[in-house]
């Protein structure tokens, strides 16, 4: 990228900070984001409650994707939420304006990769109602490994654990979770689980997507072809509206 181009991009993200901070405050916060090392707390916009993020990482995409961009500002009217799950939560922006946002819903927020994880819980320990979990969401109860550990932080994949691996992970199926958690349906589900997905509606998803209220899915058929068609197939003949917002197709129980 040129150096007019990186000049270009940081004056657009400038006027979207500014937007949604102010300008003292979002011009504050952006060079935080685009000078600050380690483990940086970030304020939220509109609330004293801040979240710890790693500057120059996928960290700050996925915090302007949700906070600046609002891309999980769902249309749902006067639907209250009681429990949402965040199935590839990373370090838990997600989670954390899901929090904010239904202050009275519980969030269980699921992450298998332990650096992200690290953070995802002491952001998580910051709101009452949510809880973290090392582990990934699955089409059953079994275990998983990182297919790629040398990714980006926001692009993480799992896969099946061989056999004798050293670097397993736990997974759960939805109705695992609901049991866990001692609910009957899930209100939110929301996936970026970087195509697993595939897997999670392409066996036994009959069993539970009946018990989901919405849908919030990032799919990845650039990763593994057919994740839209799982996708697809597991929520026909139920009546669901459909619409995009951002990288995100959602989908609402009518």
């Amino acid at each position: 990228m040129g150096l007019g181009t990186r000049l270009n991009d940081l004056q657009s993200r400038l006027q979207r900070y500014v937007a949604a901070y102010g300008a003292g405050r979002g011009t504050k916060i952006l060079v935080k984001l685009v000078c600050g090392h380690g483990l940086v707390p970030i304020q939220l916009p509109g609330s004293r409650d801040s979240i710890l993020l790693r500057p120059h990482t996928t960290d700050v995409a996925a915090f302007e994707q949700i906070f600046i961009g609002l891309e999980y500002d769902l249309p749902i009217g006067e639907m209250t939420p009681k429990f949402i799950i965040d199935g590839g939560a990373n370090v838990g922006c997600a989670s954390v304006f899901f929090a904010r946002r239904f202050p009275r819903a519980a969030i269980w927020a699921f992450e298998p990769e332990g650096s992200n994880y690290d953070i995802l819980e002491q952001n998580g320990k910051r709101f009452s109602n949510i809880t973290t979990m090392r582990a990934a969401i699955w089409s059953s109860d079994t275990h998983v490994e990182i297919e790629n550990p040398s990714d980006e932080k926001w692009a993480f994949r799992v896969q099946q654990a061989s056999i004798g691996a050293t670097s397993r992970v736990q997974a759960l199926s939805i109705p695992s979770i609901l049991k866990l958690a001692g609910e009957d349906r899930v209100d939110i589900l929301k996936l970026d689980i970087e195509g697993a997905e595939r897997e999670l509606f392409g066996r036994g998803s009959a069993q539970w997507i009946d018990r989901v209220g919405v849908i919030i899915i990032e799919l990845h058929d650039w990763i593994l072809p057919g994740c839209s068609e799982a996708l697809l197939n597991a929520t026909k003949g139920l009546s669901w509206m459909r619409s995009r917002i951002g990288e995100n197709t959602i989908l609402i129980r009518e």
